[in-house]
């Protein structure tokens, strides 16, 4: 009986282990360069307060100048942006706002969102 326990009990460790890389893949922050802070600013097209992450996406020029493009930043749950102040009526389309974020180590337009100042002047961050 013992012997049985044991089988199970190491079967349920393995699909436990096996089932978490997944899990951490998709936490991984290796798209961002975690070395480095930019900051931009530019004005709001669109909040996306889903789970797992919120995502904020602006128009803003790229570094050097030019035309607006539209850039992406992956900030925390909803639950830690919370926390840190957010709600999905914290920014609206059409706001000026100013992020700071881990960019994208391939370069293209986004990171890992950090802070913002926000057109009244508050701060708010992520956690």
């Amino acid at each position: 009986m013992a012997r049985i326990a044991w089988k199970l009990a190491s079967a349920a460790a393995l699909a436990v282990l096996l089932g978490s890389g997944p899990v951490l893949a998709h936490h991984s922050y290796a798209a961002f360069d975690r070395t480095k802070e930019a900051t931009i600013s530019g004005v709001v097209d669109e909040l996306e307060w889903t789970n797992p992450h919120v995502w904020i996406f602006i128009w803003a020029p790229p570094p050097g100048g030019g035309a607006p493009v539209r850039w992406g930043f992956e900030g925390g749950g909803i639950g830690g942006m919370t926390r840190a102040g957010w709600s999905k009526n914290t920014i609206h389309p059409g706001e000026k706002i100013t992020i700071t974020h881990n960019p994208m180590r391939d370069g293209s337009h986004g990171g890992g969102f950090l802070k913002a100042v926000l057109e009244n002047g508050k701060t708010v961050g992520d956690t």
